[in-house]
């Protein structure tokens, strides 16, 4: 059975449908969590998402001092 082009787009979406609800459902904390803990043990700096980018580049400045 040889799938045309939208038949595998449809299927891609379907399934990182499937895959997002899944993480929503499950949860996204234990995934951050896991992220968290990767940035921490290889000290890389972590994003203030939360920040507008100008404030970011305030704290980052006088991080240097």
């Amino acid at each position: 059975m040889v799938l045309s082009i939208t038949q595998i787009q449809f299927n891609l979406v379907s399934t990182t449908e499937t895959l997002l609800q899944t993480l929503k459902d499950v949860g996204f904390d234990i995934l951050l969590a896991h992220v968290q803990s990767i940035y921490t043990q290889y000290e890389i700096d972590v994003p203030h998402i939360n920040i507008s980018y100008k404030k970011l580049q305030v704290i980052h400045v006088s991080n240097e001092d």
